[in-house]
């Protein structure tokens, strides 16, 4: 999914950003991803988590994300 990142401890957003659809996309993304770097050797019990912290607990340049929602 375009502008997703996610590090080796899972992928963090503000919550309510993305609805369950999406959010099942990026798991099923990464976890393909991570089987095609691994292949078979990928353990069954891989766990791809999707973070949602409230916007007020998130920052972008220094600006609360929740801040940066009012401003608009």
């Amino acid at each position: 999914m375009p502008g997703l990142w996610a590090d080796a401890r899972g992928q963090t957003v503000s919550a309510g950003a993305l609805v369950r659809v999406e959010k099942a996309r990026f798991v099923k993304a990464a976890n393909d991803l991570l089987r095609s770097v691994r292949g078979t050797g990928l353990p069954v019990a891989t766990y791809v988590v999707v973070h949602e912290a409230a916007a007020s607990a998130r920052d972008y340049g220094g600006l609360a994300q929740e801040d940066r929602q009012l401003a608009v």
